[in-house]
C-alpha cells in the first residue's frame, strides 16, 4: 500500500523501491548515492490528480484529519480489514499516506512509535522530521 500512495503522490509514477539513499566514508566523503529510477507508470497524471484530490480531502475534512502537518499537503485514505474467524474479532484499523511541500516530496527518514488507540489495538505513528532534525 505504501507503494500505491507513493505512486498517487508522484502523479502516477511508480518508482523503484530502495533501502539506501547514501553510503558515506568515515570522512563523510559520499561512496554511492542512489539514483532514483522508474519502475513502472501505474496510471494516468490526470488520474493520479483527482486521486490525490480526493486523499487531500481525507485529511482536510474526513476521517484522516489527525494527519494534518502545518505548511505541508497531507492526502491519505483510511480502511479496515477483517480480523478473525468469519470477522469475528474487531477489525484492524489502517491509515496510508502521503505529504509533500511546495518543494515535492521529501524520503523521510521516519521515526517509529505505537500508540494505543480506544479499541486496544496499537499503531505506528511516523514523525517527521526525524527527531534528531527537530528544533
Amino acid at each position: 500500500m505504501a507503494m500505491v500512495a507513493a505512486a498517487i503522490a508522484n502523479d502516477g509514477k511508480l518508482m523503484q523501491p530502495y533501502m539506501v539513499a547514501k553510503r558515506q566514508a568515515p570522512d563523510l566523503d559520499d561512496i554511492y548515492t542512489h539514483e532514483p529510477e522508474e519502475l513502472s507508470r501505474a496510471m494516468s497524471g490526470e488520474n493520479a490528480q483527482k486521486l490525490q484530490q480526493m486523499m487531500e480531502t481525507v485529511v482536510n475534512d474526513g476521517t484522516g484529519t489527525r494527519a494534518q502537518i502545518p505548511g505541508v499537503t497531507v492526502g491519505g485514505k483510511t480502511g479496515t480489514a477483517q480480523h478473525g474467524l468469519n470477522n469475528s474479532e474487531k477489525p484492524y484499523a489502517w491509515f496510508i499516506s502521503y505529504a509533500k511541500t511546495d518543494s515535492g516530496s521529501r524520503s523521510p527518514s521516519p521515526s517509529w512509535s505505537r500508540t494505543a488507540t480506544p479499541t486496544g489495538a496499537t499503531s505506528r505513528v511516523v514523525g517527521w522530521p526525524p527527531r534528531s532534525r527537530r528544533a
